[in-house]
């Protein structure tokens, strides 16, 4: 999801937290496959973005670590304490790897380097300059959130990272991590500057946000629901490639797929029938709002109505009408893709 260039207005609907007594385990311990799930608390909530731990397996005697996203600078203190109380230290974390540079997967890295004094930052080649001078990033995100003291109550203070911490990743590169060989996949669709991550010894990939996104406490009854839906957020959304990555993850065979938002999916086939019919969804919203004329707030609004719609009517069919439902947690995805789909409606 992206967290800054807006062009559309913002939602402001904000809800309470409840809990669900619900055995989670099942949908997110790795424990066999030496995998941690941090849950970032992203927005003040649980289970909206993750944070993934992973550990070398081919010495239980020295065990170091690696992180694949990051969230924001307001998670630090957590994803510092899963560190240290799964037995690593912290100089023994060795990649800081992000998937994509929008600042709800790559916001806290310029404070995890500072506290991770060996951890080397992989990232896209397009993503590279930004987290090492991320003055234009600050400067677009500032100007969204209505100035610097408000983008820093959201995110924090992004810092610029030495050089010589970053390490641009080639599409194909593939590093050895303990027992792991981690392959990197570019995969562009949700934004260009996105790559995806093949862990060999899990057999899983990590997705980002290009196998889209899925929240457990949509319907308390069914955490692992398979409400799976892209993420369109301007200004990247790019439909034929996002299809086009959800086939190559798929030609890696993986046994499961980490989603970023969220959690674990053991059903891929499903998953990915699922992303193409809501990406295909999306396009033609996309392609009708063309024919509208309508630009600015007029075809944002358009835009949201459609997809509110499409939303509910997608959600129901995979729920049912007996299951409760907290339409809340769609609020901001709905707002975020439409002023995706606007943007291509109205710039490309």
């Amino acid at each position: 999801m992206l967290q800054i260039l807006g062009q559309y207005p913002k939602s402001h609907n904000r809800f309470l937290l409840r809990s669900f007594h619900t055995n989670f385990n099942r949908f997110l311990d790795s424990a066999n496959d030496q995998i941690v799930t941090i849950d970032t608390h992203y927005e003040d909530k649980r289970y909206r973005a993750a944070s993934y731990l992973l550990k070398t397996v081919d010495n239980p005697k020295n065990v170091h670590g690696l992180l694949i996203d990051n969230n924001t600078n307001s998670c630090l203190d957590t994803i510092l304490s899963s560190i240290d109380n799964n037995g690593i230290s912290r100089s023994d974390i060795d990649y800081l790897i992000a998937t994509h540079i929008h600042l709800d997967h790559a916001g806290c890295t310029s404070q995890l380097v500072k506290n991770l004094p060996n951890a080397t930052v992989l990232v896209h080649p397009r993503g590279a300059k930004h987290l090492i001078d991320p003055t234009k990033l600050i400067r677009s995100a500032s100007q969204v959130y209505g100035g610097m003291e408000n983008f820093e109550k959201l995110y924090g203070k992004i810092e610029k990272i030495p050089k010589e911490r970053v390490r641009s990743i080639n599409d194909g590169e593939t590093i050895d991590f303990g027992g792991r060989k981690l392959k990197f996949m570019h995969t562009r669709g949700h934004a260009k500057h996105h790559m995806v991550i093949h862990d060999s010894f899990s057999n899983a990939v990590f997705a980002g946000d290009s196998f889209g996104v899925r929240y457990p406490d949509l319907c308390p009854q069914k955490p692992d629901n398979m409400v799976l839906f892209p993420s369109t957020t301007p200004i990247d959304f790019e439909p034929e490639l996002a299809i086009k990555a959800l086939k190559d993850i798929n030609g890696l065979f993986p046994k499961r797929i980490y989603l970023t938002h969220y959690g674990i999916i053991d059903d891929v086939q499903t998953a990915t029938q699922n992303l193409i019919e809501g990406i295909n969804s999306h396009w033609e919203i996309l392609k009708d709002g063309k024919k509208t004329g309508l630009k600015g707030d007029k075809l944002y609004n358009w835009v949201k109505l459609k997809l509110n719609h499409w939303m509910v009517q997608f959600t129901r069919k995979q729920l049912g009408d007996n299951n409760k439902i907290d339409w809340s947690q769609l609020d901001l995805d709905i707002d975020l893709n439409s002023q995706g789909i606007a943007f291509c409606v109205e710039y490309k």
